[in-house]
Order: structure tokens, then C-alpha cells, then sequence
């Protein structure tokens, strides 16, 4: 006999092996270069993640390219952003033309995705947009943009990690997890959540 507690087991059971297989696919790329070239954005936390936009963007892959989350709480302070990354003749010429956008606002992956969203507003392409970041912290990022831009197309450029530790990965899918409940609410029902960052 089936009883209603085994039942919810069984359900919940299924609702985190369909978790797992979503965040597996997640931290999977989808970019391919197109021309014209597709907008891109990088969500700031590693740099790593600035440097692989960074290549893109002067390799013509994307453009134009946002930068999320340049501030000094992310460790890079927007006036000497061209020389902590040692920016070419060509990227400072980018962000002297708007090709290369440094906003300031966002402090944690949600406010990222509704920093991306107000700044596709001022665009005129409707292509699909490239998210550049981490490989693991890619789901809750990915999944976060697509909410805040209910419906257009986000790519992921996964940008591979060196050392990946268990317990990292554990807490970034908490963060997933949390990432289909909390974007979803007002910014001062996750301002103070540490796990956000």
C-alpha cells in the first residue's frame, strides 16, 4: 500500500534528481559565435570571468559586452578597471565607444540579472544574450538571468575551474535551489542572505 508519506517521498525524490540534472546541464556551454556577434555580459565575482569576457570581446566574438558588478566590494574599483586589467589600446577604445560597459550597481547574482535586464533595455538587438562566469556558479546565475529577462534566449560561456572542491559544489547548489524562490522576490527579502554574493 502506497501511503501518503511515501508518496511525497517518492515525489521529492524526483524533484531533486530533476534539481541535479538541471544544474549538471547548466554548468554545460551553449555559446557558439554568430555574426552579427551577440551581447554578452559577465557576472563579476572571479576574475577570471572579466578576463574571458574580455577575450571575447576583443576577439569580435561578442559586443556589445556589460560588466556586472564593478565595485570594490567584487575587488575592482571602476576608476582603475583598464589598468588592473591591463586593458589593450583596443578595449579602452571599446569603453570610450559604449562597446564595453562597467555598471556599478550590483552586488550579488540577482541584482547581476536585474542589472543585465535594465541595461538590455537600452539596446536595440533582440539576439540571444552570452553569460560569461564560472562553471559552477553558472546555474544559479544562468537561471537567475533567464527569470529576470522572462523568456530571452541566455547562452552560457563556462568559463572552467581549476580546483573544484565538493563542498563548493554542494553550496552552489544550494544557491541554485534558493536562486527558484528567491529571484523572484523583492530586493529586501535577500539583501542580508550572505549566500547571495
Amino acid at each position: 500500500m502506497i501511503t501518503p508519506l511515501r508518496l511525497f517521498g517518492w515525489a521529492l525524490l524526483l524533484l531533486i534528481a530533476l534539481a541535479v540534472g538541471d544544474f549538471y546541464r547548466r554548468t554545460q556551454s551553449t555559446f557558439v559565435p554568430t555574426q552579427p556577434p551577440q551581447p554578452g555580459v559577465v557576472f563579476t565575482g572571479q576574475f577570471s570571468r572579466v578576463y574571458a569576457g574580455l577575450s571575447l570581446l576583443e576577439l569580435g566574438q561578442i559586443t556589445p559586452l556589460l560588466i556586472s558588478g564593478v565595485n570594490p566590494g567584487a575587488g575592482i574599483p571602476v576608476a582603475s578597471f583598464a589598468d588592473q586589467f591591463q586593458l589593450s589600446a583596443t578595449l579602452r577604445v571599446a569603453i570610450a565607444s559604449g562597446a564595453l560597459v562597467l555598471a556599478t550597481e550590483a552586488n550579488n547574482t540577482i541584482e547581476n540579472a536585474r542589472e543585465t535586464r535594465h541595461w538590455l533595455t537600452t539596446l536595440s538587438s533582440t539576439l540571444p544574450i552570452v553569460l560569461i562566469t564560472n562553471q559552477f556558479h553558472m546555474p544559479r546565475a544562468s537561471l537567475a538571468l533567464e527569470q529576470a529577462l522572462s523568456g530571452r534566449q541566455v547562452l552560457r560561456y563556462v568559463v572552467t575551474e581549476n580546483r573544484v572542491r565538493y563542498e563548493g559544489v554542494v553550496v552552489e547548489f544550494s544557491k541554485y535551489l534558493g536562486t527558484h524562490v528567491f529571484a523572484w522576490l523583492p530586493y529586501q527579502f535577500y539583501q542580508w542572505v550572505w549566500f547571495w554574493q
